[in-house]
């Protein structure tokens, strides 16, 4: 499967009564897919509003975790709500048919700037940082101590750009953790944790 692989899928959820329609939002019944990021579509209802599907207006990946959130907002017909804590489940998308499992190389990447500039790959997250509906493919380096984007071309090739983004700093000894929903701008971010850098003074930064 290559990565970026899409799959398409419809969210439902059923209830053990019938809900008002009108509590039903993207606020409150929320859906995130780890690598493609937060979904929005047309919510339908079917057996006598008990069922709520979602249907998104863009494709899940293939192989990914998708997160669904319910809010304690979500009201039924008769008044009553959800427990304060809401509800919050996960489920993994399935390819549509299995692949023939061989592998093949189909490319080679280099993330170091120049031959003398040290860096060294931790780790790496594959998600959809700029919302295109591709997987993009992050390198977390110590270091260099700093983060490499390297965008899909979005062409169901499953490659990438071989130039990366210009490197974003952040801590050293870095690792990559998870991909977060980043609601403020309806796309995904890569977080990571790291050590603190030294102060140009050469002591180490601190914290309350």
């Amino acid at each position: 499967m290559a990565c970026g692989t899409r799959a398409a899928a419809t969210v439902s959820v059923t209830f053990d009564r019938a809900l008002q329609t009108g509590s039903v939002n993207a606020a409150s019944f929320r859906v995130f897919g780890r690598g493609t990021g937060t979904k929005t579509g047309a919510f339908s209802f079917s057996n006598g509003n008990q069922t709520v599907t979602l249907t998104p207006s863009a494709p899940f990946s293939a192989g990914e975790v998708v997160y669904v959130n319910l809010a304690n907002t979500l009201t039924a017909a008769d008044a009553s709500t959800l427990r304060s804590a809401g509800y919050a489940f996960q489920f993994t998308i399935s390819p549509t048919a299995p692949g023939p499992r061989t592998f093949q190389l189909l490319n080679v990447m280099s993330n170091r700037t120049n031959p003398g500039s040290g860096t060294r790959i931790y780790g790496a997250q594959a998600t959809d940082l700029n919302h295109d509906d591709y997987l993009d493919l992050a390198t977390v380096n110590e270091v260099s101590g700093d983060v490499r984007v390297f965008l899909n071309l979005a062409d169901g090739t499953g490659l990438y750009n071989p130039n990366f983004l210009p490197p974003e700093d952040i801590g050293l000894e870095a690792s990559p953790n998870e991909a977060a929903d980043s609601p403020s701008c309806s796309t995904t971010a890569a977080a990571t944790s790291a050590a603190p850098r030294p102060s140009t003074a050469g002591s180490a930064a601190s914290t309350a």
